[in-house]
């Protein structure tokens, strides 16, 4: 993925962007690479900017992984889904909105 352009001013659009949603979807594969990296990037010597903020705001919202082989993990904030996809995503898309700012 040598040719994405990789830029503070990229960095700074995508955040601007996530930092509306309150919930993020991904498949389980998606979930482990982002579960083994986000939680702690904010920690570590070397994080950049990018890092700092996209770790904070990955530690505040929900998750919502699509997978037939993962069960809940006891946290509110993940949400697991196996079956009947289309219908539990609808369902999750009638909570109310939950702007993260309301929440810091």
């Amino acid at each position: 993925m040598d040719w994405i352009k990789h830029d503070d001013e990229m960095f700074d659009l995508v955040g601007k962007l996530t930092d509306e949603a309150d919930t993020s979807l991904y498949g389980r594969v998606t979930y482990q690479m982002m579960e083994y990296y986000w939680p702690t990037a904010a920690d570590k010597p070397n994080a950049t900017k990018h890092d700092i903020e996209h770790s904070q705001w990955d530690n505040k919202i929900n998750k919502v992984v699509l997978s037939g082989t993962m069960h809940n993990k006891g946290s509110g904030k993940i949400t697991i889904i196996g079956d009947n996809i289309f219908s539990e995503i609808n369902k999750l898309m009638q909570r109310p909105y939950n702007h993260l700012m309301q929440n810091s």
